[in-house]
């Protein structure tokens, strides 16, 4: 079986990005990303808390709700039953890299779907492409509060793991370009009595000592369980729940922000 290689596979991403760009700056019209950025601000408020985290059928009925009534979508009309398909064709489109700039509909369009917490098929990898696509545009300071919300939310309630992580890179570029005050004391106190697993306590108190302080280390605290930020051992095994989800959720990004600083560190 012939696999393609990392690079024969972006090859290819990239040249069918090149030969639908000019498509694709149609679908983008500035219109149509507008129009659809009121459609989720006029949903939004419809949709009801669903029975599971990723239940899509609440955004799916308020969605073809909205729908039953006509509405004009710059060139195209929202189709009854079709209107969620339509929305994250829209979704994808503006998640994909290469975003033409300065376009603040985009940023706007980025920032209402997040804000929304849409919820349809593989909208949680969108949500990641777009929150990668925010990272590399030219935010206002307008955009702080929103992206200091939406932050903090993804701390309190969680999102997926590819979400997450993506949260954590935005949250660790803007408060080390001075953007979000306050938010790396926040989370601070809320990172207090974290569970640290004994694999990341290692990680972060090991550099430095010979090979085998390394293993001593290794073999005594690779099962064990430490709390942050005074990293006591604890005895037995911790049952996760919400709240100690939230506290790991805040250390977590702290990591990253600790981490991006080291990079910056390194290459100045």
């Amino acid at each position: 079986m012939w696999l393609k290689t990392t690079q024969q596979y972006e090859a290819e991403t990239h040249a069918r990005q090149r030969a639908d760009a000019e498509e694709r700056a149609l679908r983008l019209h500035p219109d149509d990303v507008t129009r659809w950025t009121d459609v989720m601000k006029a949903v939004a408020p419809t949709v009801r808390t669903g029975a599971r985290p990723c239940d899509y059928r609440p955004w799916q009925a308020a969605l073809d709700a909205y729908g039953r009534v006509p509405h004009w979508i710059g060139k195209a009309t929202l189709a009854e039953g079709m209107v969620a398909a339509q929305l994250m064709w829209m979704a994808w489109d503006v998640a994909q890299p290469a975003w033409p700039a300065p376009r603040r509909d985009l940023i706007d369009f980025a920032l209402t779907f997040l804000e929304a917490d849409v919820m349809l098929f593989r909208s949680g990898y969108c949500k990641k492409l777009l929150l990668r696509r925010l990272r590399q545009a030219p935010l206002a300071a307008g955009d702080m509060a929103s992206l200091d919300g939406l932050i903090r939310r993804s701390v309190a309630r969680g999102t997926g793991l590819e979400e997450f992580r993506e949260y954590a890179k935005l949250a660790a570029k803007l408060e080390l370009d001075g953007r979000l005050p306050g938010l790396r004391q926040w989370l601070e106190a809320e990172a207090r009595g974290a569970v640290i697993t004994g694999w990341e306590y290692i990680e972060m108190h090991t550099s430095g000592l010979n090979f085998e302080a390394l293993l001593e280390a290794y073999g005594r605290q690779r099962t064990a369980f430490f709390r942050y930020p005074d990293f006591t051992e604890m005895t037995g095994r911790p049952r996760p729940d919400a709240a100690s989800k939230a506290k790991r959720n805040a250390w977590l990004i702290l990591m990253q922000i600790a981490r991006t600083e080291r990079a910056q560190g390194a290459n100045a």
